[in-house]
Order: C-alpha cells, then structure tokens, then sequence
C-alpha cells in the first residue's frame, strides 16, 4: 500500500493479505465479489491467484483507480 493510496481512500487493504484470504476461502476458477471494492485491492488479490472477480463502487474516482491498478498489473505480467 502506497501513502498515495492510503491518501485517496481511507481504508485501503493490503493486497498480500487478501490473497491470502482468497487463496485460504476459494477454489482456482471461481469468483470473487466485492461489492464496495474501493481502489481494488481485493480484485488485484483475485487476479493475482488465478480467480475470477467483480467488483463495484459508488465512488467513479475509486473506480478508476481500481482499473488503473488491474491495467497495470496485467502489463507486468
């Protein structure tokens, strides 16, 4: 988590714990519901260990966010 981040939202999860969360409450292929996902960190989390996911936010700024992070993530890979 960047102060970047922490400074746009206020309750930002670190991505290592929810993967471990997701890798620990489901199977490869399934998915992932996060239905107040913020910057996405739950959804970066899902993508990192092979699982499908949905996220969705009131706020469009959190939204873009959450994209730009996903975009990113993928061009690394």
């Amino acid at each position: 988590m960047t102060l970047r981040e922490h400074i746009l939202h206020p309750c930002v999860k670190p991505v290592e714990e929810m993967v471990f969360v997701i890798e620990v409450l489901t199977k490869p292929g399934q998915v992932v519901l996060d239905s107040f996902c913020g910057l996405g960190s739950t959804l970066l989390a899902a993508e990192q260990v092979g699982r499908r996911w949905i996220g969705c936010d009131l706020s469009k700024r959190y939204c873009q966010v959450a994209m730009k992070r996903l975009t990113e993530l993928r061009m690394e890979k």
